[in-house]
């Protein structure tokens, strides 16, 4: 795609890149990343210095508070009905809080292109390893199944975002450069096929003590995510429950769940070395001051759905009070900044979302109603709610989406993402967002420097 690649370039040069990002950022490995001037012998000469450019990818978009990983979730809980900016907000937050979203909104192009280099990395190194005479063929498998999974990752959202969008396992600037938009249909099939590999061989045990390389678990976890998405309940069903059968991920209590420790945690993405916070959801959401307005508030209409007792309420909701005013705002995340060393990562997939994962796929099959609301019951356990009344396959069904929202809220387009799959987003967002919905806004626009560099992408319909 024009956007990454508009002449030829040496892979090793955007490896090389990544590599130099990891100088101070060791989580992720067990050895020091090569610090000498690279060739493309040297980049994929052995597995250590192949995983080194693995690495770059995590620590490229965990370095900066620009890339995806910062504004991803923020920007697609304001197209949704759970956040929305304070009243004194200018700039392009605004429109993603209206969804009147410009395709010149520099916000929305630079997570275009971040997801997209991210892709480009992860094809470079499945192409470095694969031609390897250095790595080993064990060692080969699961560097490339790391890397199908990152490749994987950003595909999903970025069909979920954009919709039908360029599908690229190349990094021929020849082919990339003009690539048009591949059916969602088609960008999912890749997802699944991607992610089967990865979980095939991906080790069970992580890398690190700290969950930041992807295991087999991963994988599954945003396979059985993807299968649900698709409607293939089935397949949902089995994939959460190998992973909830697993006994590794039990729930953590309420105030640990996001803490660096957290048992819950599937994958979580180590803070950036050069910044000096701990979470991107706890620099934007945690204010600097008792004084301070939040940024970014949850909705009236997200908290009237919240159950008296919940204790996420206490939890996960943070309250300030300025000037006599009251100020709801997402707390999942207690620190802002300043944490030496973090206590708290970027939380990617945790395994509440897969007990509602397997509730949802149950109750949607209508044969183990008992077992959907046993699997809700469980994180209402945990929230300290009573067990759920429901019990009819719609009353469930009902109940399955109410868990998902106050338990899921504001992490990684989660609500946004469900209002879309189920049909709901028209109904509900024509009456919360008043006049600035639109039906054609279930979609973000092409961004506009993408159409000019690449005149095989059609923009989205209303825009």
């Amino acid at each position: 795609m024009k956007l990454l690649i508009t002449k030829p370039i040496s892979i090793v040069l955007v490896l090389v890149v990544s590599i130099f990002c990891l100088s101070s950022c060791k989580k992720y490995l067990t050895v020091d990343a090569p610090n000498n001037k690279l060739s493309t012998a040297s980049v994929f000469g052995d597995s250590t210095s192949a995983s080194s450019a693995i690495v770059g990818i995590y620590s490229t978009v965990a370095a900066s508070n620009t890339s995806y990983l910062a504004y991803l979730p923020r920007t697609a809980s304001l197209c949704s009905d759970e956040l929305s900016n304070n009243a004194t907000r200018t700039g392009d937050m605004v429109d993603f809080g209206n969804n009147t979203i410009s395709s010149t909104n520099a916000t929305l192009n630079s997570m275009w292109v971040g997801l997209y280099s991210s892709i480009y990395q992860a094809n470079a190194v499945i192409d470095g390893v694969t031609n390897s005479s250095g790595i080993t063929p064990s060692a080969k498998n699961t560097l490339i199944a790391e890397s199908k999974f990152i490749r994987a990752f950003c595909l999903f959202y970025l069909t979920n975002l954009w919709g039908d969008v360029p599908l690229t396992v190349s990094t021929d600037y020849t082919v990339t450069g003009s690539l048009g938009r591949a059916p969602s249909a088609g960008v999912y099939a890749q997802i699944i096929s991607d992610l089967t590999a990865a979980q095939t061989y991906l080790p069970v045990t992580y890398l690190t003590a700290t969950r930041v390389r992807p295991n087999k678990w991963t994988a599954a976890a945003l396979l059985a995510r993807v299968y649900l998405y698709q409607q293939n309940w089935q397949m949902a069903e089995a994939t959460s429950n190998n992973i909830i059968n697993s006994g590794l991920y039990p729930l953590s209590a309420l105030n640990a769940t996001f803490l660096a420790t957290s048992q819950e945690t599937v994958w979580q993405i180590y803070p950036a070395f050069n910044v000096f916070y701990n979470s991107f959801d706890g620099n934007s959401y945690v204010t600097s001051s008792a004084s301070v307005i939040p940024n970014y508030l949850l909705s009236p209409n997200f908290l009237s759905s919240i159950e008296t007792g919940d204790q996420r309420n206490i939890n996960w909701i943070g309250t300030q009070v300025v000037a006599g005013v009251t100020y709801k705002y997402p707390y999942k995340y207690k620190v802002r900044r300043g944490s030496t060393p973090p206590t708290e990562y970027n939380v990617i997939f945790r395994s509440a979302e897969q007990y509602l994962i397997r509730a949802e796929a149950r109750a949607q099959q209508g044969t183990n109603l008992a077992g959907a609301a046993s699997d809700i019951n469980v994180v209402r356990t945990r929230a300290g709610l009573p067990n759920t009344t429901a019990s009819t396959q719609l009353t469930l069904l009902n109940a399955v989406y109410q868990e998902r929202r106050v338990e899921l809220f504001a992490e990684w387009g989660t609500r946004w993402f469900d209002l879309k799959r189920t049909g709901q987003a028209d109904a509900v967002l024509k009456i919360v967002k008043n006049s600035t919905w639109k039906s054609t806004s279930v979609l973000w626009p092409i961004p506009s420097p993408q159409l000019l560099n690449n005149p095989y992408l059609v923009q989205n319909p209303g825009y």
